[in-house]
């Protein structure tokens, strides 16, 4: 027998309001409170996260730099969330899920942000506001004598891929040039992370004030392409570009954007790949994302006809501690491909390139690498050296690199 048309309507009313007295209530609770929040005066176009919602406002009496917020269920609300709000920014500490009907939150103003490099030496930056310090600063057990701290600040930022990976003891420049440490951190609060921050000294040296990251000038990034500075390619050829990028020297993975500076003769893809088009001479270059202004250059020749080039490239750090021991190593190229049929002999000269250094040895060698040690016995020396690569099978295949023997600080 066909539903009645009553008992039909019965059973849409329930798919819609609940089947149980509490359900709805809160469809009933849901639809009052969308139909009431704009006609509230506290009622505001916000961007959280990024996406434009409207929310309710309104002042904690405790603290005017604090807000109540109020969202809809529909709009994903949790601690750590990043609230604009009439040009300034803010940060949520708490938020409360109320009955699934809507969410409640407290929202701080943000002071200032915290800005540092990445790994890739990017500038990342994280905006802050600050917390409580009353259950951080003082405290006192039987027997133990209390140390007042030194100054310092107790902030919350959110909880992210970025800031996950800020550690203890790493450095900031905030207020009017001002440098502090981390000396405590908890990761452990949903959406946000809590740090304790206590003045340290500035190094103007190292530094970046005006930018305020600190250590900005404690990293040295360089990049280097392997396949040597001159190419030959036939038309309609290609060629992978191999480029190694280092900070302080130490070989690491930065991100690389690469161009050709005429097209029409070669082009090279976001992999490092170069196509050649047309006959002629094309430079390809090879920047740092962080740094575009740390590059390096490659000659491409573009000819019907292609003469073999061999060169010989020589990779590692510029620079080497006394006492202490660096591998370097070297690559016989051809047209830019790696020839593993040939091997290097190397050796080690002053300055000059030619006279005698003791400066630095060699201490073993071995196919293509070198391994050297910086000057043990003091008093220490220092200064430059050149080091030499010859390919074995042909003497005529030559390249030099000059190393730095620094002091150990």
């Amino acid at each position: 027998m066909p539903d009645s048309p009553s008992s039909t309507l019965y059973q849409t009313r329930l798919n819609v309001s609940g089947n149980t007295s509490r359900d709805r209530q809160v469809t009933k609770a849901k639809r009052v409170l969308n139909r009431s929040f704009n006609k509230s005066p506290s009622y505001y176009s916000i961007l959280l996260n990024g996406t434009t919602t409207n929310s309710n406002i309104n002042d904690d009496s405790k603290d005017k730099e604090q807000k109540l917020l109020l969202t809809q269920i529909v709009d994903v609300q949790s601690a750590g969330d990043i609230v604009i709000w009439e040009n300034k920014t803010w940060i949520s500490l708490i938020v409360d899920n109320l009955d699934g009907i809507y969410f409640r939150g407290k929202i701080k103003k943000c002071e200032s942000s915290l800005k540092w490099l990445d790994s890739t030496g990017a500038t990342k930056e994280a905006y802050f506001t600050s917390t409580s310090t009353s259950d951080k600063v003082l405290g006192i057990a039987e027997d133990k004598i209390m140390i007042l701290p030194n100054e310092r600040r107790y902030i919350a930022i959110q909880n992210n891929t970025d800031t996950i990976k800020i550690v203890k003891n790493q450095r900031f420049v905030l207020d009017n040039g001002r440098c502090w440490r981390i000396v405590n951190l908890d990761t452990m609060l949903t959406g946000i992370i809590e740090i304790t921050l206590e003045e340290t000294e500035l190094n103007l040296e190292l530094d970046d004030v005006i930018n305020r990251v600190a250590n900005r000038f404690s990293n040295d990034y360089s990049i280097e392409i392997s396949n040597g500075t001159s190419i030959n390619l036939v038309s309609s050829g290609t060629l992978q570009l191999n480029v190694v990028t280092k900070n302080n020297g130490t070989v690491m993975s930065l991100p690389v954007t690469y161009s050709s500076l005429d097209v029409i003769k070669a082009t090279i893809n976001g992999t490092g790949l170069i196509t050649s088009i047309a006959n002629g001479t094309v430079t390809i270059k090879a920047s740092l994302q962080s740094d575009p202004t740390i590059f390096a250059t490659v000659s491409i020749i573009v000819s019907s006809v292609v003469t073999p080039t061999n060169s010989i490239s020589i990779s590692g750090v510029n620079s080497i501690k006394v006492t202490q021991t660096q591998i370097e190593s070297g690559n016989i190229m051809n047209n830019g491909v790696v020839d593993g049929s040939k091997t290097i002999i190397w050796s080690l000269f002053g300055s000059d390139g030619v006279s005698a250094t003791t400066l630095a040895t060699i201490t073993s060698q071995t196919g293509t690498n070198v391994t050297i040690k910086g000057n043990s016995v003091s008093p220490y020396l220092y200064g430059d050296v050149v080091l030499k690569a010859i390919c074995i099978q042909d003497n005529s295949i030559v390249a030099t690199k000059t190393i730095h023997i620094v002091s150990l600080i």
